[in-house]
């Protein structure tokens, strides 16, 4: 059944918005649910589109087409035609999740991620070799770093599907609990988050906190100030 409709909400840098009928109810609308555009969609844009569901059960918009143009994007194509742009052969749609890409100024270079990599991994050696790192401890750490590695893989599947996606703050949680090598790995081989600086500085961030955490571990200084730290903790919770 065909719904009419206009697009309500659109974030075009993610591709995604929703739909709203006459009847008020509103739909997920997704770019890859047009059949043909020439351009992006905009807010007020009308649209005709059938109600599907995707893979979860979820309703979404599917067969989506373009019925009656916002009025701004007829300014826009009459500006195209200025500039020797024909209206019969307007300038081809590119895909937001194709063509879009982290600005060069905000990517994390490659070989600064292999090295910061290999260099806490070495840190981490380190504290094996020595036997500063308890065996539970140890195997706690590669238990949980297997497990942040799936998820990773789970979250890069779930964007080439264009299935809802795992948050960052659970993606650096992961990290944060010690994680982190497993973080690392999957980044590296799976190529996941490895470029988009913002998420790196943090994720850089959860590193280094696990590493003073293992030398304050290895300090007996460092043993006393967790105990007394995780002994206020555990005094203030009690008293609630």
């Amino acid at each position: 059944m065909l719904n009419n409709g206009r697009v309500v909400q659109w974030q075009d840098e993610k591709g995604v918005g929703f739909v709203q009928d006459n009847a008020g109810q509103r739909t997920f609308l997704h770019i890859k649910a047009f059949i043909s555009i020439a351009r992006r969609p905009m807010v007020g844009d009308k649209v005709q589109y059938r109600r599907a569901r995707d893979a979860k059960g979820r309703i979404i918009a599917s067969d989506v087409r373009l019925v009656e143009p916002h009025p701004a994007a007829s300014s826009m194509q009459k500006n195209q035609q200025r500039e020797g742009l024909s209206a019969k052969h307007p300038r081809p749609f590119q895909n937001p999740r194709q063509s879009r890409g982290v600005p060069q100024g905000t990517r994390m270079p490659a070989f600064l991620h292999q090295v910061l990599g290999i260099v806490s991994l070495g840190m981490l050696s380190l504290f094996c070799v020595q036997s500063l790192l308890p065996l539970h401890l140890l195997s706690y750490v590669g238990l949980l770093s297997v497990l942040t590695g799936l998820i990773y893989w789970l979250d890069k599947w779930y964007a080439q599907t264009n299935a809802w996606r795992i948050q960052e703050h659970t993606l650096h949680l992961f990290a944060l609990l010690g994680g982190w090598p497993g973080a690392w790995l999957a980044q590296t081989w799976v190529r996941h988050k490895a470029s988009k600086l913002s998420f790196q500085i943090k994720f850089w961030v959860t590193v280094l906190l696990n590493l003073i955490g293992l030398m304050l571990l290895n300090w007996p200084q460092g043993t006393a100030m967790i105990s007394k730290v995780g002994g206020w903790v555990h005094m203030h919770l009690s008293g609630w």
